[in-house]
């Protein structure tokens, strides 16, 4: 085999297991069904999932609104839709969810440090609150066939 080939079977290698180990960035579509963004990153260092976040937004043009530490919403949706009240009990909050390896971290993520290898998902959810506490968490919408938000 040519030194040439050898090399070039190299660095299609390298290149192979650089990004199987790249962080992997999902953004969903609350109304659409779908996945709107799928990237893989490769990190020179770990980068808090915030200014990932940001970064992928941008480039691929995706209207956004931040608020201090996280993201208050994505794409243009009615903001007057972001509490659905079921009775003078019970009510259903809408906001933008982050789970990173099927995991809800229980901070903003301008705090939370991804690395190579994570799996990063952003998803509209939905919140259930009865009678005093609150019942379901980043319940993803894009999921749900009765879906309050995305209705006309």
């Amino acid at each position: 085999m040519s030194m040439k080939k050898l090399t070039q079977i190299f660095l299609c290698f390298i290149l192979f297991t650089s990004y199987a180990n790249a962080l992997e960035f999902k953004l969903f579509h609350p109304c659409e069904k779908k996945i709107q963004i799928k990237s893989e990153i490769l990190l020179n260092e770990s980068e808090n999932a915030l200014n990932i976040t940001l970064q992928q937004l941008k480039a691929h043009k995706i209207p956004h609104v931040t608020m201090a530490g996280g993201i208050k919403s994505i794409f243009e949706l009615s903001e007057d839709k972001n509490l659905e009240i079921i009775d003078g009990k019970n009510f259903i909050a809408y906001g933008w969810c982050y789970s990173v390896n099927g995991q809800f971290p229980e901070i903003m993520p301008d705090q939370y440090m991804l690395v190579n290898t994570d799996v990063i998902t952003w998803f509209l959810g939905s919140s259930h609150y009865s009678d005093g506490q609150w019942i379901t968490y980043c319940q993803p919408v894009h999921e749900s066939e009765n879906n309050f938000y995305c209705k006309e």
